[in-house]
């Protein structure tokens, strides 16, 4: 088995922060450690790549303050990728997610970076707010919710949507899903043995590592299986039936993911919804 090459120091970090989320993540899976640990170790990484996307579809509030809705959160990405691009440091932020633990995450973040944020935890399908938000983020969170959770969700996204706003909702899709079950075990397995060569010199994290590895296993099938029932045709549909029609689409599967590949075919895509007039 080969061990982690990074300074102990390091490890010791890596490590902090896993236990952490491990404890404060509600998710029955345990998806926001192994979320942590996949991007560590290089399997996964940050939506970052697609800024460039959303920055030009949120132009005209780059420069301006705005109140910006954050709907469903895997770590700190999407309030650090939104926040670099407000030069002027006067967007404020709410989160919502119905784990503590990246709501944890995000907190400490905007205190590093002295960001005005508001996180609470709640079913995002099903969040009432008492303001309205120019700009709402939606990155991949409708690939963990059933059709019917999907039209409550944007019901709800409308409703906290201001009049002249724009949501901004990243999905993937599959028309072969069955096809990539095969690749996708075998990627999660071999991510289950990175995580236990990087933590070798730590065997007490090793029953976690194997509590994440079995619950992911049924996890992953879930996720394939809804969004072979997500497609572009599918979220329009659902917009319409909550007065959202989406106004941009832009396909980014081409783009060269920054991690290693996981048997994923599935079509990517950055969609623009707006209120229906």
């Amino acid at each position: 088995m080969i061990k982690s090459d990074e300074p102990i120091n390091e490890l010791q970090e890596t490590l902090a922060v896993f236990s952490k989320l491990y404890d404060t993540c509600t998710c029955p899976n345990h998806f926001h450690p192994w979320w942590f640990l996949s991007i560590k170790l290089g399997t996964l990484g940050s939506q970052h790549y697609v800024s460039p996307f959303v920055e030009e579809l949120v132009d005209p509030w780059l420069s301006k303050p705005a109140n910006i809705l954050i709907a469903g959160a895997a770590d700190t990405a999407s309030l650090d990728l939104l926040s670099a691009m407000n030069s002027g440091n006067n967007w404020r932020f709410t989160i919502v997610d119905l784990c503590e633990a990246p709501l944890q995450q995000t907190r400490e973040f905007a205190a590093q970076n002295d960001l005005a944020l508001n996180t609470e935890r709640c079913d995002v399908s099903a969040a009432s707010f008492d303001e309205q938000f120019d700009l709402i983020f939606v990155f991949y969170t409708m690939s963990f919710m059933e059709a019917e959770q999907q039209l409550s969700f944007l019901l709800h996204m409308k409703r906290a949507l201001a009049r002249d706003g724009k949501m901004i909702c990243a999905l993937k899709y599959s028309d072969q899903a069955k096809a990539d079950d095969a690749l996708r075990e075998q990627a999660l397995e071999e991510k289950h043995q990175t995580a236990l060569c990087y933590f070798a010199d730590y065997p007490e994290v090793h029953p976690h590592l194997e509590a994440i590895w079995h619950s992911n296993q049924g996890n992953r099938r879930e996720t394939a299986r809804r969004e072979a029932l997500m497609h572009e045709a599918d979220i329009k549909r659902l917009a319409s039936q909550t007065g959202l029609r989406v106004t941009e689409s832009v396909d980014i599967s081409h783009l060269k993911k920054p991690w290693k590949g996981d048997g994923d075919s599935r079509t990517q895509l950055v969609l623009s919804l707006e209120h229906d007039e």
